[in-house]
Parts: C-alpha cells; structure tokens; sequence
C-alpha cells in the first residue's frame, strides 16, 4: 500500500534511539510543511533527513559513547578520588554535547525562519492570500516555535 503524499515513514516513528544524527524528522517535516515544493519535487522526510545526517554517523549507542570500565584504587580514598574525576570528565562533556546541541538547533531554527521568510517574500509577500492567512492561523506555534511572528513580518516589509 503506497502512503499519502502527506505522511511517510517518520510519521509513525516513536523510537527515540532510530533517530539519525543531523536533522531531526520533526524539523524536516517543518521545512516540508513550509516549502510545499520540495514534497511536489519528491522529496519525503527520510530523505531530508538523510540527506542531513553527518557522515559516518551511527546513531546513538556508537562505540565511542558507551562508557569505559571504571578503574578503581587500591584504597577507598583512591577509588573515591578516580570515580570523582571520571563524573565530572563526564559532566564537563554533557554540558559541552549539550551546548553543541543547542548551537545546531539555533541555527536549524534560523534556517527554518530563513526558508519560511523567503517563501512568503517571493509567493505571497503582502500575506493576501486567504489560504496564507489560513495556514498561518492553524500553524501558528509552529511558525513561533522557530521565530516566525507575523507582526514583525509585516512590520519588516513595511520598512522596504
């Protein structure tokens, strides 16, 4: 059975752990759903998403993010002293991840905003469109979710 143009097989994916590093399937449905054109073009949310994945990615669960055994000390002081360094070598680099991570998804964010912008400007600059206005109604936290606010749309365009 062939699936709508609307869906594909991220839509029913719950497993955390299949997600691909890159993009994640929630964002490229985001710049599907904002650039209608890609979809009409072929292009589905497994393949937007694939096509953002870092090469020689695994996913999580990669060899190099299970922990190494833990060494302990001839002493208690000693075992103490190397489970301490190891917890905080370990939180110093969940803190690094997570800021990395948040630097990725600013800058997704930004491009999204960027792509919907640039759509509006080039198909429907002065929002007249009923079927526009309609969309920015149903899809309205979305749109706010990566920065989008009509307000200052418009007040951008009213600059020019």
């Amino acid at each position: 059975m062939g699936q709508s143009k609307d869906k594909d097989a991220w839509d029913d994916l719950a497993d955390e752990d299949a997600k691909a590093q890159g993009i994640s399937p929630e964002i490229a449905r985001a710049v599907l759903a904002t650039n209608p054109q890609l979809r009409d073009g072929g292009m589905t949310t497994d393949l937007l998403v694939k096509q953002h994945q870092k090469p020689g990615a695994t996913g999580p669960g990669k060899a190099s993010d299970k922990p190494k055994p833990v060494t302990t000390g001839a002493s208690f002081i000693e075992t103490a002293k190397s489970l301490e360094k190891r917890f905080n070598e370990a939180k110093s680099k969940r803190e690094r991840e997570l800021m990395e991570a948040e630097a990725r998804f600013t800058a997704e964010k930004k491009a999204l905003l960027e792509a919907m912008t640039q759509w509006l400007v080039q198909n429907d600059p002065e929002l007249r469109s009923p079927f526009t206005q309609q969309m920015l109604e149903q899809k309205k936290a979305l749109f706010a979710s990566f920065g989008f606010d009509v307000k200052a749309y418009v007040a951008a365009r009213m600059k020019r």
